[in-house]
């Protein structure tokens, strides 16, 4: 077996005739020198692709495509792999049934769209998803927190948008409907189908800005990292109650466990739906600001790693590899954090909504990314808040009318013929339905429809009082006597006293004769 002879440095090695010299032949020096190169080669491509790989990821423009395509804005391969996908079926990338040759109104229009202010920019939806049994049951989640982190590489800021999660908006994939914002994802089919894609898409169609990256996690992966961090400092505002009432965390600096973090971010006793959202940006601000000072955004892929199966991300590697980098250098004073400007309805159906204050919403936009965006004004706060108010109004109206004329047809039964009766019962039949109906989907729609069938009731309960009333004057009216049937008296003469065996005649009342 080949050794090191350190006693006779002439020999480097024994072989079976005796030990070989160490002044080798010119083949055997040349076949170590190409073996040598051929070492050299790999350790320099090995350094070579880290460093590329490297100067690769601490510049996020290098592995975020800033070219954004409105074709491939929502699909989830590669061009290349799209150019392949779509050569055997054109419409799969857009998520569109096969049978339906017309094109989403809202995939045409960013194909229209100039995208160029989205060069060395990314937004990226955070969504956190409430995977409790009771939900587990229905076959899909809601996202209960959705945020969207907009990343500007130039000038090294982020930007957070959260967005309410009963904004009242149109959902995808079609937009036909209108619905709470946090259903998007369960109308695409959850994690299991394309929900992250038509949460993506509906939040594009709000905001007006491409949101083309996803992180999607349930409510453990908070706990998990915090606990990775070994907790958290930080000044709770408020006693925070769980959903008994029960007070879990006293107001006060508190060092907070995982669970604790996730108590205080979820409370929904006591506050509004925006109080939860300020106090979960203020907790996310304060997780980044201690990952910092304990320098531990350099373990975020690990944290990753941890908790990747409670998440979902169509980010990779690189990306999440690069965004910890970047985080790292960035100035805390560089971040922002907004809240979709939204404002309470009246409830719909008895369900509550937000409504989205549009011109404010194009101004928040502006600020954030120097565009102006178009509104939707089927969607403006203040036109659903008019709406939702007609709508109250006038079911409240037709319940009445429907109370008044059924105390009406009821009292005059026997002047409303059977072909009215059946003409009113349809009418009621149909105000009840559009009464009973949920109407947030539609609601313009709705209102419409209620205003359109109360006008027609009215008109038609309007004819049919005049028929009637005109029923109850004929019968009031005496039938005119026949000709003849009544002969005048003689003037100055008086009728002959009737035989006493005359009978009285029917239209004369008797009248008793005294006893003689």
């Amino acid at each position: 077996m080949p050794y090191n002879n350190k006693e006779n440095p002439k020999f480097t090695s024994y072989n079976k005739g005796g030990y070989t010299s160490k002044y080798k032949s010119k083949n055997t020096r040349n076949t170590k020198r190409i073996v040598l190169i051929a070492i050299l080669s790999v350790f320099l491509v090995i350094l070579l692709g880290g460093g590329i790989f490297l100067l690769v990821i601490s510049n996020p423009s290098n592995v975020f495509n800033s070219n954004v395509k409105a074709d491939d804005l929502f699909a989830e391969n590669s061009p290349s792999e799209q150019a392949s996908a779509q050569a055997s079926d054109p419409v799969a990338e857009l998520g569109m049934p096969t049978p339906e040759p017309s094109v989403d109104p809202y995939d045409e229009l960013l194909q229209q769209a100039d995208m160029s202010f989205m060069k060395d920019k990314v937004n990226i939806l955070i969504l956190g998803i409430d995977r409790n049994k009771n939900r587990e049951d229905w076959g899909s989640f809601r996202t209960d927190t959705m945020i969207v982190a907009m990343c500007d590489f130039q000038k090294h800021s982020i930007s957070l948008l959260s967005i309410p999660r009963d904004s009242l908006v149109h959902v995808g994939p079609r937009f036909k409907s209108m619905n709470k914002i946090n259903t998007a994802f369960g109308e695409g089919g959850g994690e299991d189908g394309d929900g992250y894609k038509n949460a993506m898409k509906t939040v594009t169609r709000v905001l007006g800005v491409p949101v083309t990256k996803y992180i999607g996690f349930d409510m453990t992966v908070v706990r998990k990292i915090v606990d990775i961090m070994d907790g958290i400092d930080y000044d709770v505002e408020l006693d925070v109650k769980n959903a008994a009432g029960e007070t879990t965390i006293r107001k006060g600096q508190r060092h907070l466990t995982g669970t604790q973090v996730l108590d205080y971010c979820r409370m929904r006793h006591g506050s509004s739906d925006f109080d939860r959202i300020d106090r979960q940006q203020k907790m996310l601000f304060e997780v980044i600001r201690q990952m910092k000072s304990k320098d531990l955004l350099k373990n975020l892929p690990a944290m990753f790693q941890a908790v990747q199966e409670n998440m979902s991300t169509n980010l990779d590697l690189a990306q999440i590899t690069s965004m910890a980098l970047y985080a790292k250098d960035l100035d805390l004073e560089a971040m922002k954090r907004y809240t979709l400007p939204c404002m309470y309805l009246p409830e719909i159906d008895g369900t509550s909504f937000v409504g989205i204050k549009q011109s404010e919403k194009k101004q928040m936009m502006k600020e954030i990314f120097g565009i102006s965006v178009k509104t939707d004004s089927s969607e403006d706060g203040y036109r659903i808040k008019d709406l939702a108010e007609q709508e109250k109004e006038l079911k409240s109206s037709a319940s009445s009318k429907i109370s008044a004329a059924k105390k009406y047809v009821n009292n005059n039964s026997s002047y409303v013929s059977s072909s009215e009766k059946t003409k009113y019962n349809d009418y009621v039949s149909d105000l009840k339905d559009l009464i009973n109906k949920s109407m947030s989907s539609n609601l313009s729609g709705g209102v419409s429809d209620l205003k359109s069938k109360i006008n027609s009731f009215d008109k038609w309960m309007a004819k049919l009082k005049t028929s009637v009333e005109e029923r109850i004057a004929a019968e009031a009216t005496p039938s005119p006597s026949p000709t003849g049937s009544e002969s005048p008296s003689p003037t100055g003469s008086q009728s002959p006293s009737p035989s006493p065996s005359s009978a009285p005649s029917p239209s004369v009342t008797a009248t008793s004769t005294p006893a003689a």
